[in-house]
């Protein structure tokens, strides 16, 4: 038996889900539950790993990693399964990967102050395709390793991410734009760092602890 599904209710009902997986914010959980304070408290005040691993060391960094990792692969393959029916997995994947990005960027459960989305892409990605994460992890870990720059290494992996969909993944056009709004908002969440890079104000990383 075939399931008919309305291509508009699908489209809600995977941003949805996708937006409330995007909220369990690895960072912020972390912090709170083992930590003793919100991630959001210091530092750069951003919940994201780079700023978590610099408050509160690496220890812990890894728990940090699999949530914000995991949770946009279930997003993924949800967005796979339902939209599979209809004939388009592939976007079904990137609605969800769009939203998952939106929730942990903008999530309501915290006051709409999130973290900046890269780690939730790795997981995405993963899933849309594996060749291709690995080509954007290569890429983002060059760029750190030569600068010493997180944020460098994670806008322009972002700005990849569009034409990586494009040619590995068939060519999409929907795919393709929803990962254009999904990169952009990723590097418009990385303007503070822009702004400092330009200045030579930019943080390094530093992987003493």
């Amino acid at each position: 038996m075939q399931i008919q599904l309305d291509p508009v209710v699908s489209g809600l009902f995977v941003a949805a889900v996708s937006y409330a997986l995007g909220m369990i914010n690895g960072a912020i959980i972390i912090s709170t539950r083992k930590c003793g304070s919100d991630v959001r408290e210091h530092g750069s005040g951003n919940a994201g790993l780079t700023n978590f691993y610099r408050c509160y060391g690496k220890a812990l960094a890894a728990a940090v990693i699999a949530i914000d990792v995991l949770k946009s692969v279930v997003a993924a393959l949800i967005g796979a399964l339902v939209f599979r029916h209809l004939g388009a997995p592939l976007f079904g994947k990137c609605l969800a990967y769009l939203f998952a990005v939106v929730g942990h960027t903008f999530p309501a459960v915290y006051g709409f102050r999130g973290g900046k989305g890269i780690l939730t892409s790795v997981g995405a990605i993963a899933v849309i395709n594996w060749r291709l994460c690995l080509l954007l992890l290569a890429v983002f870990a060059v760029i750190v390793l030569a600068t010493k720059y997180v944020s460098l290494g994670s806008v322009i992996a972002s700005a990849c991410i569009p034409a990586g969909i494009w040619l590995f993944c068939g060519q999409d056009w929907g795919a393709t734009i929803l990962c254009i709004v999904t990169a952009a908002l990723m590097i418009w969440m990385h303007r503070g760092n822009i702004a400092r890079l330009l200045k030579k104000q930019e943080r390094k990383l530093a992987l003493s602890h």
